[in-house]
């Protein structure tokens, strides 16, 4: 099986990422990596659906990946950021997620946006990065 490197949190902030950004980002794995649902699902905007038809759809879709490891390890390798206004951003990145029950990397896209002064996930896209 193929051997993943694992970044330690946090992530160092890349040149050019904003440093608010790398600290959603930071939050946003380490929530993920202790499996508390409800604040790795907080990241997002409300209206979030990602491909699924709803919102709770999505939640449901979502969930076992990040509850039903034992053991689980979430990190992002050669990010890149542009923010397009105060309360845009968009980011791209390798990410790579290793659990028990499995191993991805994937090429993943957000578009960030900020609301009440905190960044949330709009948007993201991903694609398995066969590497």
């Amino acid at each position: 099986p193929p051997t993943f490197e694992i970044a330690p949190l946090p992530m160092p902030v890349p040149v050019g990422v904003d440093t608010e950004i790398a600290a959603f980002l930071n939050q946003w794995i380490k929530d993920w990596q202790a499996k508390n649902a409800a604040a790795f699902f907080s990241h997002y905007v409300p209206e979030f659906r990602g491909s699924s038809a709803s919102r709770p759809e999505w939640e449901a879709v979502t969930l076992p990946r990040i509850q039903g490891p034992r053991k689980l390890t979430v990190s992002i390798h050669d990010l890149r950021s542009r923010q397009v206004s105060p309360t845009e951003a968009r980011i791209v990145f390798r990410q790579v997620y290793i659990s028990d029950i499995g191993n991805d990397v994937f090429l993943k896209a957000m578009f960030l946006t900020k609301r009440e002064g905190r960044w949330m996930i709009e948007r993201e896209f991903a694609t398995l990065d066969s590497r």
